[in-house]
């Protein structure tokens, strides 16, 4: 079975409604039928979840954990050692954010395709690591998790 692993990024379009929502939306869809498995590692959720938080609130945040929750997507809970060394290679030969080498890790473990709009951090290792990536839209720099309800 084909499967995908999201990063951090790829929720937050999706619950901000941002472009590319339509892609993630989309795959969540193909889970629920059963055709695609779906993953993310607890640290990107973790990434999701805070960034709710400090914008937003924890009552907030938490709904929209709940609804990530709901969907089929298998969390990631336990790093193993593999998912460990292969992050922190990642991280130190190509300095990109943790949480983002924690998102490729995760979807080498699982050989996914990684679901990101990181094109800055991570087309480096689309070009240098056998990972293969769905590209959604880059989202704004810096934006934070939408205020909108």
């Amino acid at each position: 079975m084909e499967e995908y692993t999201f990063d951090a990024c790829a929720l937050i379009a999706l619950l901000n409604e941002e472009e590319g929502a339509d892609i993630v939306e989309d795959l969540i869809n193909r889970g629920i039928a059963g055709e695609i498995s779906l993953g993310i590692s607890i640290i990107n959720l973790t990434e999701v979840y805070y960034g709710y938080i400090g914008a937003l609130g924890k009552e907030k945040a938490d709904d929209y954990l709940e609804r990530i929750l709901s969907y089929p997507i298998k969390v990631i809970n336990v790093i193993t050692d593999e998912v460990f060394r292969e992050a922190s290679r990642l991280k130190g030969v190509y300095s990109i954010p943790l949480g983002d080498s924690y998102a490729c890790a995760t979807a080498l473990a699982a050989n996914a395709v990684l679901v990101t709009s990181d094109h800055h951090d991570l087309k480096i290792i689309e070009q240098q690591e056998s990972l293969s990536f769905l590209w959604l839209p880059p989202r704004p720099k810096r934006k934070p998790p939408s205020t909108s309800t």
